[in-house]
């Protein structure tokens, strides 16, 4: 039986040559070899596209069948990866859009209909865009194999989705079966990420200075997707990478790399910036198309060596471009350039200087005024030009006096809780020609210190100082920067003014001013005072039995700031009462004695209240510390499940507390209780324990030996005053 074999395709752009061919007596169940090739040719004016082809089959009974095939038609610049099928929503409109508003050519991959790009193809597309919204598995072994080779190759990877680190870095992340040795190594060593956790409990973005976020502020909403889905990743910078965006609360939301391979990693995906739930992808966002275009412009086929200001250009300014060791066949790189005075820009060809460097020089001599340039890559298959949008939105520089202050770029200091030692204050600084980095100098003052610090340049860029702990609990630091550049006469700038208090957690940025027990003591975003977080004992849960479970202080209390101090904080607890207890206590002695500054904390309470404790008693002119922890103890059962201890908004003042609420009783009168240090200590037979109450009422002393309950005197009613 013969069998016919013909090729065919819609596609315009192709022309059929040698499209059909029979083979005569095919056996069943065999495989046969074509000899005679089927052939096609491609338009000269074909743009490059994936072109879909259809191998038809026809037996002489009339039976017969077809086969879809792709084929690569040409290259790009950009190939735009479409993983998003299997997610709620497609999103390739959010990146199609800017790209062609932006008049940027790409070859769009489907995924879903393609499966994994091999990866001999796409090392011909020196930028790759994949995204993956919030579609599952993000990113296949098969996917990982392709861009390990790809990057190892010299490729740029930008990507983004809201879930790529739970599915392949998460050991919890089990619902595709993703997690593996194998991808955690991708995703670290790799993607030059470190993943955190599967939410970032922020919608806010700050983009970092000196990366490819510099001073983009956005909302972040991934539409389409309900809000009890929005699950925005919290990652980290790997070895040799920066975090380029972070998330209000701190958070890593975005980690950038750039070596032999450059790398783009969001924990959200491009489609979430500037986005809402309905949002429409024909929307160019500005905050979208400002990303891309940096994007275009840093991890595209051209990058470049910015050219500064200057006051003169006795010598030919030096215009270099950077090309991708993916771009091949190069048939020409140009520079065009103009001035005020010219009505059309002129072409320059650049020399290869090696190294995928290419340079030409141009004299300004006797020109003042701006200069407006953009790069042009040309290869057989398609023309890049750089920046995006060329002769609309060309790169320029300055040539004449320069009266144009540095820029100075900083995330401010957060509240803290307790600064014992020198703190680190960071800048950005950058000028259009260049600055005078004997002049970057950091100011601060309080209400009783004033002073100033010269910063150092650590790195490009970046300078830092150190702020001394001048301020009392209570207090507030007030800081801010200044710095001139080499300008003749130079331009001087001073920042706006930062404040940061000290004595003041509220938790919105992390632990680290904690030390908690294992699995214990943890944020807590269900219940908190202030948005967003408390810390509880056991968020999510009830508390466990027989638990001793402490959350420390990191660093002790300065004894000789505590003078007429008191700690307070916002609670609200559901802890078994009179048989399982919260305690506020301190230790003066490196932590082998622990003593209450407060009742302790038993019963239900449903409202957030204010609790306060005195300090005063502690204090002390030597420099030893004071150490503070909230410890919860249970015992073996519980009558019912209870959620256990919260706390926020915790803050060491000075003076008197306004008032107390405790175990739900509000106090108009100031009601303080205060433990003196035992006398001995240490001691043998006994010990006397002073402590003093305003108002009458039952007191309770129990002691403790090694964190458990060894002595105690029941409760008595007393008097107002000092007892022992």
């Amino acid at each position: 039986m013969n069998f016919e074999v013909f090729l065919s395709s819609l596609d315009t752009t192709l022309i059929m040559v040698n499209n059909r061919t029979t083979v005569a007596v095919v056996p069943p169940d065999s495989v046969l070899a074509i000899q005679n090739q089927l052939s096609f040719q491609i338009k000269a004016s074909a743009e490059p596209h994936l072109s879909r082809l259809v191998l038809n089959y026809l037996l002489d009974n009339g039976e017969g069948g077809s086969d879809t095939l792709f084929a690569m038609i040409g290259e790009s610049g950009v190939l735009l990866v479409d993983d998003d099928d299997g997610g709620y929503h497609n999103v390739e409109k959010y990146y199609t859009n800017i790209l062609d508003h932006q008049q940027v050519d790409y070859l769009r991959w489907d995924h879903h209909n393609l499966g994994s790009p091999p990866r001999e193809m796409i090392t011909h597309f020196p930028l790759i865009i994949w995204f993956c919204e919030w579609a599952f598995p993000s990113l296949t072994p098969e996917d990982r194999s392709a861009l390990e080779y790809y990057l190892d190759n010299g490729g740029s990877l930008f990507i983004s989705g809201q879930d790529i680190g739970w599915d392949l870095a998460d050991p919890t992340g089990i619902e595709n079966s993703q997690y593996s040795e194998s991808s955690l190594h991708f995703y670290e060593n790799y993607l030059r990420s470190i993943y955190m956790s599967d939410l970032s409990l922020s919608s806010r973005v700050f983009g970092q200075p000196g990366t490819i976020g510099q001073e983009l502020v956005f909302e972040i909403y991934q539409p389409g997707i309900p809000v009890n889905f929005q699950f925005p990743d919290w990652i980290e910078p790997g070895e040799g990478a920066s975090g380029c965006f972070r998330y209000e609360n701190d958070k890593g939301a975005g980690v950038e790399f750039k070596g032999d391979s450059k790398v783009l990693n969001l924990g959200f995906g491009f489609e979430a910036m500037d986005g809402s739930r309905y949002d429409d992808p024909a929307r160019i966002s500005k905050v979208r198309l400002e990303f891309m275009r940096r994007l275009l412009n840093e991890y595209g086929p051209i990058s470049r060596e910015p050219i500064k200001d200057r006051e003169f250009a006795p010598e030919p300014v030096i215009f270099q471009a950077n090309i991708s060791p993916l771009v091949k066949n190069i048939n020409q790189i140009s520079l065009f350039f103009k001035t005020d005075s010219m009505e059309d820009y002129q072409e320059s060809l650049m020399i290869d200087y090696g190294n995928n460097a290419y340079q030409v020089e141009v004299d300004f001599n006797q020109y003042r005024g701006d200069v407006y340039y953009y790069f042009s890559l040309i290869t057989p298959y398609y023309q890049f030009n750089s920046p995006a949008g060329s002769s609309e939105n060309p790169f320029v520089f300055s040539i004449g006096q320069d009266l144009v202050p540095p820029v100075i770029l900083h995330n401010s200091l957060r509240d803290i809780i307790n600064q014992t030692t020198n703190r680190k204050a960071a800048i950005y600084v950058e000028d259009n020609m260049k600055v005078d980095t004997t002049s970057v100098i950091l100011f601060y003052f309080t209400g009783t210190i004033k002073d100033s610090v010269k910063m150092v340049l650590r790195n490009e860029n970046w300078y830092e100082a150190f702020i001394p702990p001048v301020c009392a609990f209570g207090d507030s630091l007030v800081y801010y920067f200044s710095a001139r550049d080499i300008a003749n006469p130079p331009n001087h700038v001073i920042s706006e003014q930062y404040t940061y208090k000290v004595g003041k957690e509220d938790f919105e940025h992390g632990t680290g001013f904690w030390i908690a027990d294992s699995n214990s003591w943890k944020l807590d975003d269900l219940e908190c005072y202030s948005p967003d977080y408390s810390i509880s004992t056991f968020p999510g849960q009830a508390y466990q039995n027989g638990q001793n479970v402490s959350l420390y202080l990191r660093n002790g209390l300065k004894r000789n700031k505590l003078q007429n101090c008191f700690l307070g904080f916002r609670t609200k607890y559901w802890i078994e009462n009179n048989k399982d207890f919260g305690y506020i206590e301190v230790s003066s002695n490196g932590g082998i004695d622990w003593q209450t500054i407060h009742p302790l904390v038993t019963g239900e309470q449903e409202n957030w209240i204010l609790m306060n404790c005195e300090l005063d008693s502690f204090y002390s002119e030597t420099d030893d510390t004071l150490l503070l922890r909230f410890r919860l103890q249970t015992d073996s059962s519980q009558s019912k499940p209870m959620a256990g201890w919260f706390i926020d908004n915790i803050e060491i003042q000075q003076g008197s507390p306004v008032g107390i609420t405790f175990n739900g009783q509000n106090f108009s009168k100031i009601e303080t209780f205060k433990v003196l240090p035992n006398v001995p200590n240490p001691f043998n037979a006994t010990t006397r324990i002073t402590y003093f109450v305003e108002t009458p009422g039952i007191i309770a002393i129990a002691h403790f030996k090694s964190g458990n309950r060894y002595q105690a005197i029941r409760g008595v009613h007393f008097p107002m005053g000092r007892k022992g």
